[in-house]
């Protein structure tokens, strides 16, 4: 009993130590690295109790608040614990992993949404600072081309497409959250996983990213959506520019997201082990952007055609 005690508590404070590094870390030199605050956590929370993972959870964050500031802490807290809470659950009830994404997707996503209400209530408007600093990258562009001594019904023109640009990247807004709350989810859950396996305990399978596929009805799916966002246009219910522009990037984004899972299958059969074929599609997105419009392709014409044969083996 004393051992089993001893073994918990010397992994809540291990795991209070290292999230709080690791916090600092990623506030401080590797932006990303932040988002995967919540792993240990989540670990902690299904070997010893979700109450255990909170309590942690909570002392990290107020150890946060005293090294940076309380804001920051405060921050901390609201966007990562109804993420790890439900991960946490959801592990513990061995529900499937698609459940498991979607419910610790909304989950972060209500988290986004309350930190940014959180700091429109304190003066800052979180959209109006994207503004400001986008209108910045803008005005700044428009000084260097003014230096090429161009016409001004050039400038004009140029300002114009700046314009609308600006009016694109704030309307895609939602779904871009969206997306970042999915990814965000996916990588602790997938993480945590692989952590609490190591430590043989049985979690519920996650299908391997290689065979991720999109449902053969996708097409009727997306076809009612756009659909039913004309006809409430029709009774001017909703502003159809925004919704159907952020339906156009998670749709590209779903058949992108199909389309590397293709790509990652055909490396997976040459035998390539999964560190190499991260690397490579990394290097390969960056340093040939027209891949990515390969991808989206390769991802819609699999749905169809089915490459590599998931429908038929399942």
């Amino acid at each position: 009993m004393n051992s089993e005690l001893n073994n918990r508590n010397s992994e809540i404070i291990r795991t209070l130590v290292l999230t709080t590094i690791l916090a600092l870390f990623g506030m401080y030199y590797f932006p990303f690295i932040m988002f995967l605050y919540p792993v240990m956590f989540i670990v902690l929370g299904v070997r010893h109790g979700a109450r255990y993972s909170l309590m942690g959870l909570l002392a990290s964050a107020s150890l946060l608040g005293l090294i940076v500031d309380i804001i920051s802490g405060i921050l901390m807290f609201i966007a990562f614990m109804p993420l790890t809470l439900i991960i946490i659950n959801s592990i513990v009830r061995r529900r499937k992993a698609t459940k498991t994404l979607l419910y610790s997707t909304i989950a972060f996503l209500v988290s986004v949404i309350m930190i940014v209400s959180f700091v429109n209530m304190n003066g800052v408007s979180v959209i109006g600072q994207l503004k400001g600093n986008i209108t910045q990258i803008v005005n700044s562009q428009m000084d260097l081309l003014g230096q090429l001594n161009l016409t001004k019904e050039q400038v004009a023109e140029i300002r114009n497409l700046q314009g609308s640009y600006l009016e694109i990247v704030l309307a895609v807004i939602p779904s871009v959250i969206i997306i970042f709350s999915l990814v965000i989810s996916y990588l602790n859950y997938l993480i945590s996983s692989l952590l609490l396996r190591n430590k043989e305990y049985a979690v519920v399978f996650i299908p391997s990213f290689s065979n991720f596929e999109l449902p053969k009805n996708i097409f009727l799916g997306l076809g009612i959506m756009f659909l039913t966002t004309f006809l409430l246009h029709n009774f001017n219910l909703i502003n159809s520019f925004e919704v159907i522009l952020n339906l156009i990037v998670l749709t590209i984004f779903v058949f992108f997201v199909q389309g590397i899972s293709v790509i990652d299958y055909k490396l997976k059969e040459k035998r390539i082990k999964i560190g190499w074929r991260v690397f490579l599609i990394i290097l390969i997105l960056d340093f040939i952007p027209i891949i990515g419009l390969l991808a989206i392709l390769l991802g819609l014409f699999d749905v169809i055609f089915d490459f590599r044969k998931l429908r038929s083996s399942n």
